[in-house]
C-alpha cells in the first residue's frame, strides 16, 4: 500500500496531522525510506534506514502514535521533550496523542532534528546487537 492510500484511510480528523508529521519526518531525515507495513499488530508507516526501523507513525480509534528509535539515544532527549510535549503521553520509545494541540509541530520539528542527529548512534546499536546475535 502506498503512503497516500494509507493516509486516505486515516480518520479525517487525524489526516492533516498525520500528513504534517509524515512531511516533517521525510523533510528532516533524508535517509529514511517510508513504507506501509505491520508492526505491533497494526498497519503503520514505517521509516527505515537501510532496512532498520527508525520511526513509525500510526493511528487507531483513540489516538495517534509516533515511534522514534533515536529517543533512546542521548539521555536528555526523552526527558527534554517529555517536558516540552507535556500534553502528549510519552512511553519509552513512542509518543501517543489525540489532538494537534498535544503535539505542536514546531516542537516536533525540533525533536525530529535532534533525532536525526542521533540516527547514527541508533544504527551502531543495531549493528552491535546484530553482531552479538540479538537481532532476528
Amino acid at each position: 500500500m502506498t503512503i497516500d492510500k494509507f493516509l486516505s484511510k486515516v480518520d479525517p480528523n487525524c489526516r492533516d496531522m498525520m500528513l504534517s508529521i509524515h512531511q516533517i519526518i521525510v523533510d528532516n531525515s533524508k535517509r529514511v525510506k517510508p513504507e506501509v507495513s505491520y508492526m505491533m499488530g497494526r498497519e503503520m508507516i514505517q521509516y527505515k534506514i537501510d532496512g532498520m526501523f527508525m520511526y513509525g507513525l500510526s493511528n487507531n480509534k483513540t489516538d495517534m502514535s509516533l515511534h522514534m528509535m533515536p529517543i533512546y539515544g542521548p539521555p536528555a532527549l526523552h526527558t527534554t521533550y517529555k517536558r516540552l510535549l507535556n500534553k502528549a503521553k510519552f512511553q519509552k520509545g513512542w509518543i501517543n496523542f489525540k489532538q494537534a494541540e498535544e503535539m505542536p509541530l514546531d516542537i516536533l520539528e525540533n525533536l525530529m532534528k535532534e533525532c536525526v542527529a542521533a540516527e547514527d548512534m541508533i544504527i551502531k546499536l543495531y549493528e552491535a546487537r546484530a553482531k552479538r546475535g540479538g537481532m532476528n
